[in-house]
């Protein structure tokens, strides 16, 4: 059989345009209404522990989170400022659209709302100011790999502005809908958010390390030092005098702002170089996602056939020591004994599609893999 492989799974159950399912549609419904948004954003390097820079592409996307076989990725560089502005449009909007069957939905705010939330003196002529980082995030992509299926998203959608209401909206298309649901969901209360965003820009890599830990659970065992130095890249490159002078800096900030990490319940060890979270804070919670898989797994027997053929959905078989299984059967040619076999690659997760393939070799495959 000819393997012409079109979608993998992550395709299939992203897809921008696919409906959601009731449970899929509903988890997504919990978490836009009630202010959630994308916990990866935060527990991973998205956004530099900087609040100045022009926003410039990667000559390769930066790699901010990596184990055995997945990796998370940025295609532009990013900074606190876009950080703030996005955890405002989350935590402290005008509200949000109902989503629709494909999970799109509005988000309603103003450039004013956000720009005096941001702490500018003047926040009218500040609009084009929060504009521009609005288009930063509009054209950066996000992407996710794992093992041979890629997903890229860009963090935020379309925007509209409405001079009459001037009202400035933001579309959340459908496939970010979808990596919403199928993401564990952080909620940051306004409050909390506004002591977040108000930190001085002088102590964007406080502001930085604070977002991190607050992302994540508490632990006695607290994060090191060296964590933070690797994570933001604090020290690491350059000679070995200007590497020190830069973590020496991280420490001395530390300890100039315990009164800061303390409003988070965050304490600086100097003995240990440790920070610990001790106590998780009231005013954030989580959301878990949407199981993939169940999803992945409905998606596929919506394609199952009611006629003849139907037996053959769900059986695998053996074709150069891969091992195949039969998703669906179509453009079926009787005289030939001939059909467009869609099957999934076991190993790697690729979904395929056989043309013209024959069924009576289909069925000695079969035969042979069950004995």
């Amino acid at each position: 059989m000819k393997k012409d492989y079109s979608k993998n799974i992550s395709e299939l159950v992203f897809d921008e345009d696919r409906e959601m399912f009731p449970d899929e549609y509903m988890n997504l419904r919990e978490k836009q209404k009630d202010g959630y948004f994308n916990v990866d954003f935060f527990r991973n390097t998205v956004f530099n522990p900087t609040c100045r820079g022009k926003r410039e592409k990667y000559i390769t996307p930066k790699v901010i989170w990596e184990n055995r076989d997945k990796t998370i990725s940025v295609s532009h560089n990013l900074h606190q400022k876009h950080a703030d502005i996005l955890s405002i449009l989350f935590a402290d909007n005008f509200g949000v659209s109902k989503p629709s069957k494909d999970g799109s939905f509005l988000i309603y705010t103003s450039l004013y709302h956000i720009a005096k939330k941001m702490g500018y003196a003047n926040p009218s002529s500040s609009a084009n100011k929060i504009k521009s980082f609005l288009t930063d995030m509009r054209h950066t992509d996000f992407i996710v790999k794992q093992g041979e299926e890629v997903i890229t998203d860009t963090i935020l959608g379309k925007s509209y502005y409405h001079e009459g209401k001037e009202t400035f909206m933001i579309k959340v298309m459908g496939d970010s809908a979808k990596i919403l649901a199928h993401s564990t969901g952080i909620k940051i209360e306004k409050k909390l958010n506004e002591k977040i965003v108000n930190i001085p820009d002088k102590y964007a890599k406080i502001k930085a390390i604070i977002r991190y830990i607050l992302s994540n659970k508490c632990t006695e065992y607290g994060f090191t030092l060296e964590f933070f130095f690797t994570k933001f890249s604090i020290g690491q490159v350059g000679k070995t005098a200007s590497r020190q002078q830069a973590k020496s800096k991280l420490k001395k900030l530390l300890r100039d702002t315990e009164d800061i990490l303390s409003q988070f319940n965050i304490r600086y060890c100097v003995e240990k170089e440790k920070l610990f979270y001790q106590e998780k804070l009231d005013d954030i919670s989580f959301k878990l996602p949407i199981n993939t898989q169940k999803v992945a797994d409905k998606i596929l027997k919506q394609e199952e056939p009611h006629d003849e053929y139907s037996h053959y959905i769900g059986k695998k078989f053996k074709l150069n020591d891969i091992i195949f299984e039969v998703i669906s059967i179509t453009n079926i040619n009787k005289e030939n004994n001939t059909a467009d076999i869609k099957m999934l690659n076991t190993s790697i997760g690729l979904i395929g599609v056989s043309k013209n393939a024959s069924l009576s070799n289909l069925d000695r495959y079969i035969s042979e893999f069950l004995y």
